[in-house]
């Protein structure tokens, strides 16, 4: 029994060949240093058998994985910025590029390339951002896009488009073949109210108008943009129950501005109420304001910006959760038009 136990027992190395059924641990703990140090081209030999074979590969298994993963990794913290390059080269060589992703990552990631990759050479590229305003209110503050119009909207050669829902957002797309500059195109979370109709029409650059004034003057005209419009129109319905007719306009592009409707309209009201998922700062009320600047006296009427507050936001929740704080839900919209009608007269 003895002699038998000493066969059994694995043979020291005396470097004749004994290695091919060891793993040499030194090997080992080099290779999963230069593993540690992020090099993944390092691979054990797995010519061993029984259990150190294993371990070789299994560690060439792990390795491999984990270099596919580093690379995955490598592109995704890349890929805003290369996808600037890509529709870039696409748009010059006669392509109309379309590229979707998250509003903050097309906007804040990749500015750079957006501005001088498009806008300063006036392509055709369309950047299609999903959960713009504060769709994305469960992952916090870095998700939220409530600067992106402003920003798009500051870029020349750029236009800025926030549609209401998604049946005018096909219309927009059809529209999109035969406009010549880059577009930035603000969408929802999906599944928002379709409020938009057919046949109103669509085309970039000209606004809409939603629900007319019953009356030739002295009337609140709420403006609004992306899924606000909808919230204006409920609002504009709780105020018809109050006795104040108010009027909505639809502007689903926010740059070019439709200057002539807006001022025609703006010109019969004596409150105009902007409404926005997006900052008080440089969105659609500013946009409003930067065209009356322009114009006389006579056509300034009272104007009030209704938009998200001027804060990173600290809190979490639902979408209705952070346009409540910033009270842009339909009955707060309402209550502040009421409150400002009264100071407009």
């Amino acid at each position: 029994m003895q002699v038998q136990e000493r066969e059994r027992r694995p043979r020291k190395n005396n470097g004749a060949g004994a290695t091919d059924a060891t793993l040499d641990l030194r090997k080992l703990l080099r290779a999963l240093q230069a593993v540690r140090d992020g090099d993944f081209s390092v691979r054990l030999a797995s010519d061993h058998t029984g259990l150190a074979g294993k371990v070789a590969d299994t560690f060439n298994e792990i390795v491999t994985s984990n270099q596919r993963l580093a690379r995955e990794l490598e592109r995704a913290g890349q890929n805003v910025g290369k996808e600037g390059r890509t529709r870039h080269r696409m748009a010059i060589d006669g392509f109309m590029p379309f590229v979707n992703t998250i509003a903050t990552f097309i906007t804040r990631r990749c500015y750079e390339q957006v501005a001088l990759d498009l806008c300063l050479h006036d392509l055709p590229v369309r950047l299609i951002a999903n959960g713009g305003g504060v769709v994305y209110a469960p992952l916090g503050p870095t998700h939220l896009a409530v600067e992106d119009i402003a920003i798009m909207r500051a870029l020349p050669n750029m236009t800025v488009t926030a549609v209401a829902d998604a049946e005018e957002m096909k219309r927009l797309m059809r529209a999109t073949l035969d406009w010549p500059h880059p577009i930035y195109i603000r969408l929802g979370k999906g599944g928002d109210p379709v409020i938009s109709k057919e046949a109103n029409g669509f085309e970039i650059g000209k606004a809409i108008v939603m629900r007319p004034a019953e009356s030739e003057g002295g009337h609140p005209l709420l403006i609004s943009c992306g899924i606000m419009t909808a919230h204006a129109l409920t609002a504009a319905e709780i105020l018809a129950e109050q006795g104040v007719r108010a009027e909505v306009i639809h502007v689903h592009t926010i740059k070019p501005l439709d200057n002539d409707l807006l001022l025609a309209r703006i010109a019969r009201a004596r409150l105009v109420v902007t409404v926005e998922e997006h900052s008080r700062i440089g969105g659609l009320g500013s946009a409003v304001s930067d065209l009356l600047d322009d114009q006389p006296a006579p056509l300034r009427p009272v104007v009030r910006k209704l938009g998200l507050q001027d804060s990173f936001s600290k809190n979490y929740g639902l979408q209705d959760d952070l346009l409540r704080i910033s009270g842009l839900l339909p009955e707060q919209i309402a209550a502040t038009v009421f409150q400002a009608s009264g100071t407009a007269m």
